[in-house]
């Protein structure tokens, strides 16, 4: 069974930090990454496809 990692959303700016973004036109966006094993992907649709190549892979080896 595997079991997935639930990673905290990021802290919202303080409001000396949001200050200061604003004055400098800095804004902050969040990334959202699907993990397969060690590997990172920002498209799910690519860690999917990642995800069917190796249980393909692994069924061969059987």
């Amino acid at each position: 069974m595997k079991t997935f990692q639930t990673i905290e959303p990021l802290e919202t700016p303080s409001q000396n930090e949001a200050e200061e973004m604003s004055i400098y036109g800095i804004r902050k966006v969040s990334i959202e990454y699907f993990y397969l094993g060690m590997y990172g992907y920002r498209d799910l649709k690519d860690a999917v496809a990642q995800a069917k190549r190796d249980l393909k892979a692994s069924v061969k080896k059987i």
